[in-house]
C-alpha cells in the first residue's frame, strides 16, 4: 500500500512538472526602476510646461531600455478596445511606447498595417506607424497598392500624412492612386 501511494505521487509530481516544462510561458511585463511597464505608461507625462505636455523621462528610459521586449505588450494594448470613459486607455499607453521606441518597433508594422481601419481602433495605429517612421512607409503603399476598403486606405492615407517628409518614397504610389481613385457620384475624388 505505502510503496503504491509513493509511485503514484511520484508520477504525479512528475506530470505536473512535465505540463509546466511544455506549457508556453507568458513573457513577463519589462521591469525598469522597480515598476512594471504598464505603470511608466500610466505616468507618461510629469506634468505640463505652458500648454505642453512633459514626457516623463524616466516613463521614456523604461521603454527605451525594454526595447524590443515591450512589443508584446504595446501590440496587446493597442488591440484593446476603450469602451467606457472609466475604462484604462491602453491604446494610449501603447502609443507612448511606440513614441519611446521609435524605428527600433519596425518589427510591429505588419501587425500595426493589420489594425489600420479596424472598427474601435481610431488612429491610434496611424500615429504609432508614423512613429516608426519612414520603414513603415512600403508596409502603407504596399496597402494603399492591394486593399480597396476606403476605411482602410484612409487610415493608411492618414498615417502617411504623420510620417511627414519620411514618407517621400511613397510619392508615386499616392501619384497612382490620384490618377486611377474611382470619382464619386458628385464627381470629386473618392482619395479620402
Amino acid at each position: 500500500m505505502k510503496k503504491t501511494t509513493l509511485i503514484f505521487l511520484a508520477v504525479s509530481v512528475l506530470a505536473v512538472l512535465a505540463t509546466l516544462l511544455l506549457l508556453p510561458s507568458r513573457p513577463r511585463e519589462p521591469v525598469y526602476d522597480g515598476e512594471k511597464l504598464s505603470y511608466w505608461m500610466q505616468h507618461w507625462n510629469r506634468g505640463m510646461y505652458g500648454e505642453q505636455l512633459m514626457v516623463n523621462l524616466s516613463a521614456k528610459a523604461a521603454v527605451q531600455e525594454a526595447g524590443t521586449n515591450a512589443l508584446p505588450f504595446l501590440m496587446k494594448w493597442m488591440k484593446t478596445p476603450v469602451r467606457w470613459s472609466t475604462d484604462v486607455n491602453n491604446p494610449s499607453w501603447a502609443l507612448h511606447g511606440f513614441e519611446g521606441l521609435g524605428p527600433s518597433a519596425k518589427s510591429a508594422v505588419p501587425e500595426l498595417v493589420v489594425l489600420l481601419g479596424q472598427k474601435g481602433s481610431g488612429n491610434y495605429p496611424s500615429f504609432a506607424l508614423a512613429y516608426i517612421g519612414k520603414d513603415a512607409v512600403p508596409a502603407l503603399t504596399n496597402l494603399l497598392g492591394t486593399n480597396l476598403n476606403w476605411r482602410v486606405r484612409s487610415s493608411a492615407y492618414e498615417a502617411l500624412t504623420y510620417v511627414g517628409t519620411n514618407a517621400e518614397s511613397a510619392l508615386p504610389c499616392l501619384l497612382i492612386c490620384l490618377k486611377y481613385a474611382p470619382a464619386r457620384q458628385d464627381g470629386r475624388s473618392a482619395i479620402v
